[in-house]
């Protein structure tokens, strides 16, 4: 390599690192996070009257009396989200257990699928009707740490409507 290479080669790497030097300052004085803000910013006064107490039990009502007028068909077409991870074939798998005929059935009964640890705690209650209720409603709070990842369902009507499904599921 002659000296005039080696003047280029040296003088790209120079200007290279003064490129790098003035981004590095110029990051810090536009987008510095010591800057004091609190003069060019104002207060956001946010109304808390629809905040829940710290002690809040959330309700989701009985689930009996709207069984009388739930409708199979209608539970089955809300059903539609839960058949992404569930099967209504006996013994047939997918994600989550099958749920034919899971009404009245002890929690995590299902001799050929794998439960998670905290479905196998709750193994000596039974899928009530009012289980079912709130489970489908709040999944993690119905048992705690759990793997499913359904977020739930808000609507009683439609959490009535599925029970009613799987309840007409039969072997």
């Amino acid at each position: 390599m002659g000296g005039f290479e080696f003047n280029k080669l040296s003088a790209s790497v120079l200007v290279a690192l003064i490129i790098l030097a003035l981004g590095d300052f110029a990051s810090q004085y536009f987008i510095a996070s010591n800057r004091n803000i609190q003069k060019n910013s104002f207060h956001i006064p946010v109304q808390t009257t629809n905040a829940m107490p710290a002690n809040h039990e959330e309700k989701i009502g009985p689930i009996e009396p709207l069984l009388e007028q739930a409708s199979a068909e209608k539970g089955e077409l809300v059903f539609k989200k839960c058949q992404q991870c569930h099967s209504i074939k006996s013994d047939e798998h997918a994600i989550g257990p099958s749920l034919l005929a899971v009404v009245g059935k002890k929690i995590a009964s299902a001799a050929t699928y794998a439960y998670s640890s905290a479905f196998k705690e709750k193994s000596n209650d039974i899928w009530t009707v009012e289980n079912i209720n709130a489970f489908i409603h709040n999944p993690r709070k119905f048992i705690s740490g759990t793997k499913m990842s359904f977020m739930g369902l808000e609507d009683i009507n439609d959490r009535a409507n599925v029970i009613k499904y799987l309840q007409s599921l039969k072997d």
